[in-house]
């Protein structure tokens, strides 16, 4: 309670005092009214990892052996204390791209359209933007002196009080950054641009490389490194620039040599390189993902990471990973009630969720599509190769199967009566024995999704917008307005339905035909979930999230770029999702703050505090959405659950000024 009280202490001195230059988020960034209306929001649900939602990471930055950052996709922060990594609560879900920690006091990230933060220690704050474009590198020489740089050429310094934009000499994305004193700084970018800052105009200088260059690390005014596409090396002696013999044909994305000189390059397919202070080697570092960033100490050791999450240690002789985002995905849910669900996946990943935790469950080692519950000892699963699994209350079982193709949907409307559809010309019946087939109307047409109103009335959709009608009788086809794939239909009555598919196709069911509905995205849609007319979500592709309020369909801020395959809504504040390596997200009321004593000029100064660094509470950044809110440009950027997780508590949303130290 006292570190809440702190937080929001410091906030309302702030507003009062007019310091710090720091906008109110809710005039820099504000979303839509509907938004900040909503009762809940997405968050991914804790695995015993420091980043639940497996966000690629981008870079690091170290101060001590107990005091490291690192940054990511997602607004994703994490911080290492000596003993073990902690999740900070972001004030933005946009991508974060680089890092740089002067003190565990004085940290600056910067990100996607511009974003520029400061850690005090306390908070973090969001300063006002100068400009709407990505960064992608800061580098602080002092608390009062640092630079950025990022897409287009765009570069920025900070003078103690406020960033400001510095006209540069190209329009080529720069990379990297690297200050050597306040007269002397570096960045590099596409096509081998190395630029120079002389304390007072940044200018090009003679580049031995043509090649993209993705990082400079100056190790004093006369030595440093630049690396870059397929492996360059470049060194500076204090006059020139010289190119390095490779020790790799992969490219190099970060490159961190610390004061005893000896560090680290990494990149594409999990490459590392070390640098002994005389050569280059190449080792072993534990991974094939792409690494992103890399911080290395003065005892050869450091911190690397990547794709997904991956994050690598080094202990002066080779890497060792920490932490591994699993392989796999979750494809299926099904929650009963709050207290009793399931999620099925890869490899037979079958978990139940008992209103406290998520607990895997022996199953057959078969990829499982989807889930559907009829009661707690009676639930049904489908996957590869025709399977189909039934638990009864006790343990997962195989059931006969008529058909060896994959089957992707299983819709279960009684303990008689059910329905099963996949790859094929096939549609599965359950009468309460045995499975069956029948002949699929459709032909050789694969069905992604069923989805029943009654026994007498059930839907199924598919490629190329294939859509069939359970009449009671037999399967007919329906007239269908798209001839993009549908993967997912929810239908809500016999006169309310909805489906989604390919390229953000929304359709509605009207009782007489299906409709095109504007959507706000085209990436591809494989969630939905409809509470009622006026309540809905659908998810997919780089976990976009949309939400229907009874008019339109609007992107709601998301939590990871993973792909999001099955959510369920099980109250206004009470859903699920879960999708590619295991992400599960978590949908949940918004805790809304508590209310303070309005500050005045004679409370209580902040104390100067070292403080505990944990997951606390910020203000957060509510985006506008887009569909354009993507990572750096070529970096993959996709997001497990383990057997038993704890939830990541819902950050409040409350619209307060931010101050910067």
């Amino acid at each position: 309670m006292f570190r809440r009280f702190l937080v929001i202490l410091a906030v309302l001195l702030v507003s009062l005092t007019g310091l710090g230059g720091v906008l109110p988020l809710s005039a820099q960034n504000a979303a839509p009214a509907m938004f900040q209306q909503l009762p809940g929001e997405w968050s991914c649900w804790g695995d015993g990892s420091s980043n639940p939602c497996h966000n690629t990471l981008y870079a690091f930055s170290t101060t001590a052996p107990d005091d490291a950052w690192a940054v990511g996709d997602g607004g994703t922060i994490i911080h290492w204390d000596g003993v073990s990594w902690t999740r900070l609560d972001s004030p933005t879900a946009r991508p974060l791209s680089s890092v740089d920690a002067l003190s565990p006091t004085d940290v600056w990230v910067v990100g996607g359209n511009g974003t520029i933060m400061h850690w005090n220690g306390i908070i973090w704050a969001i300063a006002p933007r100068i400009t709407t474009i990505d960064l992608y590198a800061v580098d602080m020489y002092s608390p009062t002196d640092g630079w950025v740089v990022g897409n287009g050429g765009a570069i920025g310094r900070w003078n103690g009080s406020v960033w400001t934009p510095i006209a540069g000499p190209t329009t080529n994305d720069l990379w990297s950054v690297s200050v050597v004193s306040p007269g002397d700084a570096w960045a590099v970018g596409d096509d081998g641009a190395i630029l120079r800052w002389d304390g007072s105009t940044w200018t090009l200088v003679p580049s031995p490389s043509f090649r993209n260059l993705y990082a400079v690390s100056m190790v004093s005014a006369t030595d440093g490194w630049i690396v870059g596409e397929s492996g360059t090396l470049l060194r500076w002696n204090g006059a020139v620039w010289t190119a390095v013999d490779r020790a790799t044909f992969r490219d190099l994305r970060d490159v961190s040599i610390s004061a005893g000189n000896t560090g680290w390059a990494v990149g594409e397919a999990g490459t590392a390189i070390y640098w002994n202070g005389w050569s280059w080697r190449t080792v072993n570092s534990a991974t094939g993902s792409d690494l992103w960033g890399v911080a290395a100490d003065d005892a050869g050791g450091g911190w690397a990471g990547g794709d997904r999450g991956i994050l690598l240690q080094a202990d002066g002789a080779g890497w060792i990973a920490y932490e591994v985002p699993p392989a796999g995905d979750l494809r299926g849910l099904s929650m009963l009630s709050a207290t009793d669900g399931w999620m099925v996946g890869s490899a037979g990943s079958t978990l139940h969720w008992d209103g406290t935790s998520w607990t895997a469950q022996a199953a057959p080692s078969v990829h499982l599509y989807d889930v559907a519950m009829l009661a707690t000892d009676d639930v049904w699963a489908v996957g590869d190769g025709g399977h189909i699994l039934h638990w009864a209350g006790e343990s997962w079982r195989d059931v006969t199967s008529p058909v060896t193709s994959d089957l992707r949907a299983v819709e279960m409307l009684s303990a008689t009566s059910g329905w099963a559809v996949g790859y094929g010309d096939r549609i599965l019946r359950w009468n309460g024995a045995s499975w069956t087939a029948m002949a699929n109307p459709a032909g050789f047409v694969t069905l992604f999704d069923l989805s029943g109103v009654s026994t007498s009335d059930v839907w199924a959709v598919g490629f190329q917008g294939a859509i069939l009608r359970w009449n009671g009788v037999k399967w007919v086809g329906v007239e269908s307005p798209t001839t993009e794939h549908l993967f997912r239909i929810d239908m809500l009555a016999a006169d309310d339905g909805w489906a989604a598919g390919d390229n953000g196709t929304i359709l509605h069911w009207d009782g007489d035909a299906w409709i095109v509905v504007d959507s706000p995205t085209t990436r591809r849609l494989y969630s939905l979930s409809m509470r009622s007319a006026t309540e809905g979500w659908a998810s997919g592709d780089a976990g976009v999230m949309l939400v229907w309020d009874g008019v339109y369909w609007q992107e709601a801020p998301k939590p990871t770029l993973s792909t999001i395959y099955r959510m369920q809504m099980a109250a206004d504040t009470d859903g699920w999702a879960v999708g590619e390596y295991h992400t599960i997200l978590r949908y949940a009321e918004i805790i809304p703050p508590t209310p303070t004593p309005t500050a005045t000029a004679t409370d209580t100064p902040l104390p100067t505090a070292t403080p505990t660094v944990t997951s606390t509470p910020t203000v957060t950044e509510t985006l506008p959405p887009t569909s354009t809110d993507t990572p750096m440009p070529t970096a993959t950027a996709m997001a497990t659950a383990t057997a038993t997780a704890t939830a990541t508590p819902a950050v409040s949303k409350a619209y307060l000024p931010l101050v910067l130290k």
